[in-house]
C-alpha cells in the first residue's frame, strides 16, 4: 500500500478460480441468509421504530435469568429423587461369568 500498488482487479484465471468461486458461493449463502432472517429484521426495526427494542430486551434477559433458575432447581430437585445405575433408575450392567 505504501509503494501505491493497486492489488484491486480482475481475478487471474486459472490462480485464483478457487476464490472466484468461493466469493459466488459465500455471495449467495448471505443472499439466502438474508431472506431467511429478514422477517425478524423487519419485526426488530418496527420495535425499535416504536421504542420497544430498549425496554423488551432488559425484559427478556430477566425472564431467561429465572428461566435458567428454575431448571438449575429441577435438575437439583430431580437428582435428589432420582439417583443414578446403583439405585434402579439405569439398567444394572451384569458383570460375565
Amino acid at each position: 500500500m505504501e509503494r501505491g500498488d493497486d492489488e484491486v482487479g480482475p481475478y487471474q484465471s486459472p490462480m485464483e478460480d478457487g476464490m472466484q468461486q468461493f466469493h459466488e458461493w459465500y455471495r449467495k449463502a448471505m443472499q439466502a441468509r438474508c431472506a431467511v432472517t429478514e422477517p425478524a429484521a423487519r419485526v426488530m426495526r418496527q420495535w425499535a421504530h416504536r421504542g420497544w427494542a430498549m425496554t423488551s430486551a432488559p425484559l427478556l434477559m430477566v425472564l431467561a435469568t429465572l428461566l435458567f433458575a428454575v431448571m438449575g432447581v429441577a435438575v437439583k430437585y430431580a437428582s435428589a429423587h432420582y439417583g443414578s445405575r446403583r439405585d434402579g433408575v439405569l439398567p444394572q450392567r451384569r458383570s460375565a461369568p
